[in-house]
């Protein structure tokens, strides 16, 4: 069997055909987790490695540097919640329109 390109199997699934999606699962899964856990910032749980001072010291603090991160992350959805309802709001009380100057009979601007 040919090695189908990741396009022609993305065109695949388009047309109904399942079977080619679980091949691009099983091709990019481990790619995607990896990369998942990379942007939360759990990339691995390796420890730090070493003997020294510096060494020791990252290990015993990775753990409260990683709850102080969660923790502010917290605030920010909370504030961005916030903004979403207040956009919200000043969306439900406007009166509508484009709010240009032009009369209804001007063609659009060009471009």
């Amino acid at each position: 069997m040919t090695m189908l390109t990741d396009a022609i199997l993305v065109d695949r699934v388009v047309a109904g055909f399942e079977g080619d999606f679980e091949e691009l699962y099983k091709r990019h899964a481990g790619t995607a987790w990896r990369v998942a856990q990379a942007v939360t910032g759990n990339a691995d749980a390796r420890q730090p490695t070493g003997t020294g001072a510096t060494a020791s010291t990252m290990r015993d603090v990775m753990a409260s540097v990683r709850t102080d991160f969660a923790e502010a992350n917290q605030y920010v959805f909370y504030g961005m919640a916030i903004a979403l309802a207040v956009g919200f709001l000043c969306a439900l009380r406007h009166p509508g329109g484009r709010g240009g100057t032009a009369a209804p009979d001007d063609p659009p601007p060009a471009g």
